[in-house]
């Protein structure tokens, strides 16, 4: 039963572990930002901005205001970047950290 304990505790420990490494707050420490739209919706693309937008960046000790002055700085022939999906993780990987994987 000892041994089991120490097992469990040491899992638990490691995926305390990677959790702190995705929480959001966590990454803004270090000295990563976000900038949300003037409809409050996370930014993904300069082309999604026009000249006069209001656009709010958080930071992780708080958030600044901008005003869009120019349009997006993008070149006309350049493609939109394209969303992948992830990769399904494979079965001998272990056990997911929420459960069942949902893809």
């Amino acid at each position: 039963m000892p041994r089991r304990l120490a097992v469990d505790t040491a899992r638990v420990q490691a995926l305390t572990r990677q959790l702190g490494a995705v929480n959001p707050n966590n990454v803004l420490d270090r000295g990563y930002s976000y900038t949300l739209g003037p409809d409050g919706k996370v930014l993904r693309l300069a082309a999604d901005t026009k000249a006069g937008d209001r656009i709010t960046t958080v930071l992780a000790d708080g958030r600044v205001g901008s005003v869009v002055e120019s349009g997006a700085d993008t070149k006309p022939d350049t493609p939109k970047p394209r969303r992948t999906r992830k990769r399904s993780r494979k079965a001998d990987a272990g056990p997911s950290l929420f459960g069942a994987d949902a893809d």
